[in-house]
């Protein structure tokens, strides 16, 4: 369920990347992915690393996430996977889509049993209306995962790793940098440039430019990419401008409607959600409309899904984006 990020530098700073941590009977860490701290008590990562997904595919077969696995699931804000430290959290419940297709909706909420302080970590801020592509972004984003350090390897798994200045290669339907005729990519996601590897499943991809003011505005959530025998290459995410209702809906739930703590201001139009992203055209709609629910920890990790088949022409339009197959990676 694991991948890290090659070529990247040891981070200690950017503690609102956590470690996902699927537990084993002793308490250990056995499958590690990523994730980022939306909300004191509010985690988003891929869903691939709660729910069994294939191992390769090609979105053009339609495939989809299968069951989620029982298991139990923390959270750690430290740089390193250390089960014996502090800053861990429990994971409590989880929210997902309905829709159950494996592009386009690899993305998870996790909620957790406590309260993150902000003297601990202060969360991130989610991209909810613009995508990546989008003229007041620089065109790269920046990497943050506790993945390995290669594709043949675990070197490096636990350890978070910060990589900058990675190419937004295309976002699909986004006219300023839109995806080439034929290439295999859901609209709810977007295509980056290498650099991340196993491990580093349900990582942030954040705004370059952000990022250097000191700021952490997350553009997507890393689901696949592709690999040889030494590199990790190309990324895919799910766009998190195109998930506008589930994030709001799980803000929402997770926060018990802000009376856990005060509201921020991306969450300040919840009550309006529908009104674009992957609902467009739907309008309002209930929460049972929109999300699935785990309950009590009932939370596990899969394999990180590889990619084959469809991008194609992306290998012309920069760094040879991704093979004939995706791999999904954890």
């Amino acid at each position: 369920m694991t991948q890290a990020i090659q070529g990247g530098a040891v981070d200690t700073t950017s503690s609102y990347a956590v470690a996902v941590c699927r537990e084993g009977d002793d308490g250990a860490c056995v499958e590690v992915c990523t994730g980022t701290l939306l909300l004191p008590n509010l985690v988003v990562t891929a869903r691939h690393c709660i729910a069994h997904a294939p191992s390769t595919f090609d979105c053009a077969d339609g495939p989809t996430f299968g069951q989620d696995e029982p298991g139990r699931l923390a959270i750690g804000t430290r740089p390193t996977v250390d089960r014996g430290g502090a800053g861990w959290h429990n994971v409590d419940d989880f929210i997902v889509s309905i829709e159950n297709s494996a592009c386009g909706n690899d993305i998870a909420l996790l909620v957790l049993a406590d309260l993150v302080t902000p003297e601990e970590v202060v969360p991130a801020t989610p991209e909810l209306s613009r995508a990546a592509s989008d003229p007041a972004f620089r065109g790269r984003f920046v990497a943050l995962g506790y993945g390995a350090t290669g594709p043949a390897t675990n070197e490096g798994v636990g350890a978070r790793r910060v990589l900058e200045n990675i190419p937004v290669v295309c976002v699909p339907g986004e006219a300023n940098l839109d995806c080439p005729p034929g290439a295999n990519v859901h609209p709810s996601e977007m295509v980056g440039g290498s650099g991340v590897c196993s491990g580093d499943s349900g990582s942030g991809a954040f705004e370059q430019g952000a990022f250097d003011r000191g700021e952490a505005l997350l553009l997507g959530v890393f689901s696949r990419g592709g690999e040889d025998r030494e590199h990790c290459f190309g990324s895919i995410y799910t766009r998190l401008d195109r998930h506008r209702d589930l994030v709001l809906t799980a803000a929402r739930e997770a926060s018990a409607d802000f009376t856990k703590y005060p509201r921020p201001a991306w969450a300040m139009d919840v009550s309006d959600a529908g009104a674009a992203g992957d609902d467009a055209g739907v309008g309002r709609r209930e929460a049972g409309d929109i999300v699935a629910r785990g309950s009590g920890c009932a939370c596990a990790v899969g394999p990180t899904p590889g990619l084959r088949g469809g991008l194609g022409g992306l290998a012309a339009v920069a760094v040879a984006v991704l093979s004939t197959r995706f791999r999904r990676r954890k």
